[in-house]
């Protein structure tokens, strides 16, 4: 199974989330590859349904961790992302009013981005299966590269169910990528460029990226300093 949806299912199964949510990544690029990542998951268009899930103690038969278990996961993450070489001003965040979940920290280089996106997959994943270790991003000094390399680009939609259909098509997930410099072009038709031209935004459900309907794969070129 594609990464993306394995993050999405382990974020909203253990709520029993039917709703509308969304993922937000932002990463601001200095010229030298160091730089800024925020993900932000808001799924505060369904607090209401997800505070009274957690009240029930359950959904469809199966257990809904508590708070302080889900708090515990997020601890995991934060003490992950603050052991790594590279990686510093960590900050894991979880609103379980408005259901606003935040992880942001300061990266070394592009690299060390993507050994902590990796890092907190496999500190979430309670699967049976590896989480498979790809790169996400690349720099060059001259363009930034965002990768959606999977094995399944495409997969049976029909095959998921279609309490997780729905929740894979009003999903969304918006990029937005700022850099130092203008940008020259990029590769994706669908990513919007600043009037500045100093950043670029990709915006698509998650049910189009798993479909290969719409992708957040794109190449931006930049001007030299």
């Amino acid at each position: 199974m594609q990464k993306l949806v394995l993050y999405v299912l382990l974020i909203t199964a253990s709520f029993g989330f039917t709703g509308c949510f969304e993922i937000l990544e932002e990463v601001n690029l200095a010229a030298d590859g160091s730089g800024d990542l925020k993900v932000t998951i808001n799924l505060s268009q369904s607090k209401s349904t997800l505070a009274n899930y957690l009240k029930m103690g359950e959904f469809q038969g199966y257990a809904i961790p508590t708070v302080e278990e889900m708090e515990h996961e997020v601890g995991r993450v934060r003490s992950a992302l603050r052991s790594m070489d590279g990686m510093s001003n960590v900050e894991v965040n979880s609103n379980f009013t408005d259901f606003i979940f935040e992880v942001k920290g300061r990266f070394s280089n592009v690299q060390v981005l993507n050994e902590a996106i990796n890092k907190v997959a496999n500190t979430l994943n309670r699967t049976p299966f590896d989480i498979l270790e790809l790169d996400n991003f690349d720099y060059t000094g001259k363009s930034f590269r965002r990768y959606f390399n999977y094995p399944l680009t495409v997969i049976d939609f029909d095959e998921i169910p279609s309490m997780y259909q729905y929740m894979l098509d009003t999903g969304k997930m918006v990029s937005i990528y700022r850099f130092d410099r203008p940008i020259r072009v990029c590769t994706n038709d669908d990513a919007r460029i600043s009037p500045n031209k100093q950043s670029v935004m990709m915006e698509s459900t998650i049910g189009a990226m798993i479909r290969g309907e719409r992708t957040i794969a794109n190449s931006v070129v930049l001007h030299s300093k």
